[in-house]
C-alpha cells in the first residue's frame, strides 16, 4: 500500500500495484452486477412512460394509458417467472444475462402493440369477450410462431461451450415463452377490463371517477387520438420489419 501511495503521488510514474486474491473475479463480478442492476428499474420507468404515451389518446374515456402500463408490467412478470425459474434450478446468474430484461422488454412489448393493434380493428359495437376471440384468431398464430422461433435460436444456444454464453441461453429461452403466456393471459384479462371501463364510462387513468358531462364528440376524439395513431404506426411498423 505504501509503495502504491508513492507512485500515485509520483507524477512521472505510471506505475500502480494491483492484488489478485482467489475471490477477486467474484467480487469484480458482483461490483458489476450491482452497477447495472439501477438500470432494470429506469428500463421499466421509460417504457411504462412511452406504451402509456402510445395508447393513450385525447379523450378521457377512450384513452387506454393504464393499459400501456399493464403491458409493461407483464413483461416485468415473464421476467420474474424466467429468472425465478432458473434461480431454483440452480443456473449461475452472471453480468451477461443482465442483457436479458433488456431484450425480453423489447420482444413483450412488441407482441403488446401488436395485439392492441388488432384488437383496435375490431367492431366496437361487439361484446369484449367476441373481440378478444377475434384478436386471437388474427394474430395468435403469428405471435406463437415467432415466440416459438426465438426460444428454440435460444435453445440451440444452449450447446455453446462458453459457460456465460450457455446460461444466458438457458435463461431466455423460458422467460420467453413466459413472455407470451402473460401477454395471452395477464395483458388480455387487462384489455377485458379495461373495456368494461369504458362501457361504464369512467376515466382512464382515475378510474373510480365515472364522466357524466361528455357530449356526442367523444367518438370523434376516441378517433382522432394521438396514442391511436402512434400505436397504429408502430404495429405497421413491427409487422414490416
Amino acid at each position: 500500500v505504501k509503495l502504491d501511495d508513492e507512485w500515485a503521488a509520483d507524477p512521472t510514474t505510471n506505475m500502480r500495484v494491483e492484488v489478485i486474491a482467489f475471490e477477486s473475479v467474484s467480487s469484480e463480478l458482483v461490483r458489476g452486477i450491482e452497477q447495472d442492476i439501477p438500470l432494470i428499474p429506469l428500463v421499466f420507468l421509460i417504457m411504462s412512460i412511452f406504451t402509456a404515451l402510445c395508447f393513450a389518446r385525447r379523450n378521457k374515456v377512450y384513452s387506454r394509458s393504464m393499459l400501456g402500463v399493464a403491458s409493461v408490467i407483464s413483461v416485468l412478470l415473464s421476467i420474474v417467472f424466467g429468472f425465478g425459474l432458473l434461480f431454483i434450478c440452480g443456473v449461475p446468474f452472471t453480468s451477461i444475462t443482465q442483457l436479458i430484461p433488456f431484450l425480453i422488454f423489447g420482444i413483450g412489448l412488441d407482441d403488446a402493440v401488436i395485439i392492441m393493434g388488432s384488437y383496435i380493428r375490431t367492431d366496437e359495437k361487439r361484446d369484449p369477450a367476441e373481440r378478444i376471440a377475434d384478436t386471437i384468431d388474427d394474430i395468435g398464430l403469428s405471435l406463437t410462431l415467432t415466440t416459438l422461433t426465438s426460444a428454440i435460436a435460444f435453445r440451440v444456444g444452449c450447446t455453446s461451450s462458453i459457460p456465460a454464453v450457455d446460461w444466458l441461453c438457458l435463461y431466455s429461452c423460458p422467460t420467453i415463452i413466459a413472455v407470451l403466456l402473460y401477454q395471452l393471459t395477464f395483458f388480455i384479462g387487462c384489455i377485458v377490463l379495461d373495456e368494461r371501463r369504458i362501457i361504464a364510462r369512467r376515466r382512464d387513468i382515475c378510474c373510480c371517477i365515472k364522466v357524466h358531462s361528455e357530449a356526442s364528440s367523444d367518438e370523434n376524439e376516441a378517433q382522432g387520438g394521438l396514442g391511436e395513431h402512434i400505436g397504429e404506426s408502430l404495429h405497421l411498423r413491427f409487422v414490416f420489419v
